[in-house]
C-alpha cells in the first residue's frame, strides 16, 4: 500500500485501501463489523446476505455479530481464489481480508438509520396491511422517515460496493474488463454463500437456548418467543403457564414477538396492589394500547374503586379512550377474566364476558400483544397473568 498518497475525501471515501491494509485494516475493520452487529441487534436489524438487509426478527446476540463476519469471509475468500486465477503478480492474502473486511463499515451507517422507531412502525404496519389486503393507512411522518432510510441505505449499498470492488482491484492488482467481470461473477457466488451460511447459522439460533440480547430480552424461565421491552428481565417469572410480574419502578411490558392485526387476548388476571394490564397493537414500549385492570381496595384504586381504562400510548405519552368505573367489582388477588379485542379501528374491552368498554382509534392497525405491570417504590404492583389466549 502507498502511504504517499494524499489523504483527500474521496481516497477516504472511496480508496482507503492506498495507505490502510493487512493486519491494521482487518482489526479495525472487524470491530466495525462488529459494532454494526451490536447496533443491529438493538433495532433487530439483520445483514443477511453480502449485500441484504433485512428488520424485524429478534435473535440472540450472537447472531447478529455472526452475520457481518460470514457475510465478510464468503465474499473475501471468493475474491482471493478469483484473484489468484487472474492476476499476473503476487498479492498478500492479509490485504485482500483486511481490505474486504474495510468495505464493510458502511453497514454500520445503515444500522444507525434502522434504529429509528419511525422507520420500523411503518414497515411493520405497511407489511401486516399487504397481509391482510387492507388499504394502505399510514402516519406521514413515518412514511417520510420511512423513506429517508431506504435513501440512506441504498446509498450505503451503492458505497460498499464501490469499496469492495476498489479492495478487490488494489489488493489484487488488477483491472479493466476481466477485473470488473469476475468482481461481478465472485459477488453474485459469496451472495449465494452468504445465504447458505446465515440460513446455517439461523438453525443454530433456533436450536439453541436465547441468551439476553439488548432490549429485545429472551430469558430463563419465560417462552422464547416473549420479550421484555421495558422494565428489566428479572421483573418477570412464568411458572406452569402463569406469568406474573413485579415492578417497583415504573413501567414494565412482557410482549410476544409475533406481530397480530385483528386480534383477541384474554387472561385471567389479578393484582394484590396495583394493576395487572393487558396490550395490544404495540410498536414499541412507547406506542400501543393498553386495557388496565385495577381492582378495589388496592392502593392504586384508593378512592376510585375497581377501575378499567382504555389508554392509546404514543410516543410515551399516554391519553385515556375510555374509562369503566364500579366500586366493589372486584377485590385483590381475585382472578377476573380481562379480554381485549381489536379489529380494523374498533377497541373493546370485556370483564367477565361482558363488554364494560369500547373505543375507535386508527393510529396503529398492527402490532405485538404484551403484559403489563406498574408501580413504584410507595407503591408496588404485582400482576398474574394465567389461561392466556390469543385469537
Amino acid at each position: 500500500m502507498n502511504a504517499n498518497v494524499e489523504k483527500s475525501p474521496t481516497v477516504l471515501l472511496f480508496k482507503p485501501f492506498v495507505y490502510l491494509a493487512g493486519g491494521k485494516a482487518l482489526v479495525l475493520s472487524l470491530a466495525a463489523i462488529l459494532a454494526a452487529g451490536l447496533i443491529g441487534a438493538a433495532g433487530h436489524t439483520h445483514f443477511d446476505g453480502v449485500l441484504d438487509t433485512h428488520t424485524g426478527a429478534t435473535a440472540p446476540l450472537w447472531f447478529f455479530l455472526s452475520e457481518g463476519i460470514a457475510n465478510w469471509l464468503c465474499l473475501a475468500v471468493v475474491l482471493l481464489i478469483a484473484g489468484r486465477i487472474i492476476s499476473k503478480t503476487a498479492f498478500r492474502t492479509i490485504d485482500v481480508l483486511g481490505t474486504q473486511a474495510l468495505a464493510r463499515w458502511p453497514t454500520v451507517f445503515i444500522a444507525l438509520a434502522t434504529l429509528s422507531k419511525g422507520f420500523q412502525r411503518f414497515g411493520n404496519s405497511l407489511l401486516e396491511q399487504f397481509r391482510q389486503g387492507k388499504t394502505l393507512e399510514f402516519n406521514t411522518a413515518d412514511a417520510l422517515l420511512f423513506w429517508a432510510v431506504i435513501g440512506v441505505m441504498i446509498v450505503c449499498v451503492v458505497w460498499m460496493v464501490t469499496l469492495m470492488y476498489n479492495s478487490f482491484r488494489i489488493a489484487c492488482n488488477v483491472r479493466g474488463g476481466k477485473a470488473i467481470g469476475t468482481f461481478i461473477g465472485s459477488l453474485v457466488v459469496a451472495e449465494v454463500l452468504s445465504k447458505v451460511a446465515v440460513y446455517g447459522l439461523a438453525s443454530l439460533a433456533l436450536a439453541a437456548p436465547h441468551p439476553d440480547s439488548n432490549r429485545a430480552i429472551h430469558f430463563q424461565g419465560i417462552p422464547g418467543e416473549w420479550v421484555v421491552l421495558s422494565g428489566d428481565s428479572d421483573q418477570w417469572n412464568w411458572t406452569n403457564n402463569v406469568f406474573m410480574g413485579h415492578s417497583t419502578t415504573g413501567d414494565s411490558i412482557l410482549a410476544s414477538t409475533n406481530r397480530y392485526g385483528d386480534v383477541t387476548v384474554s387472561a385471567l388476571v389479578s393484582t394484590t396492589n396495583r394493576e395487572a394490564s393487558l396490550a395490544l397493537r404495540l410498536q414499541d414500549a412507547g406506542n400501543g394500547y393498553i386495557a388496565v385492570f385495577v381492582p378495589d381496595g388496592t392502593p392504586g384504586a384508593v378512592g376510585a374503586g375497581s377501575r378499567i381504562i382504555l389508554l392509546k400510548r404514543k410516543s410515551g405519552q399516554e391519553r385515556e379512550l375510555a374509562l369503566f368505573k364500579k366500586p366493589g367489582l372486584s377485590a385483590p388477588g381475585q382472578s377476573e377474566e380481562l379480554a381485549f379485542m381489536a379489529k380494523g379501528p374498533q377497541l373493546e374491552v370485556c370483564l367477565n364476558g361482558v363488554t364494560v368498554l369500547r373505543a375507535t382509534d386508527a393510529t396503529f392497525s398492527s402490532g405485538l400483544i404484551g403484559l403489563r405491570v406498574y408501580g413504584d417504590a410507595g407503591v408496588p404492583c404485582d400482576g398474574t397473568f394465567s389461561n392466556l389466549t390469543v385469537r
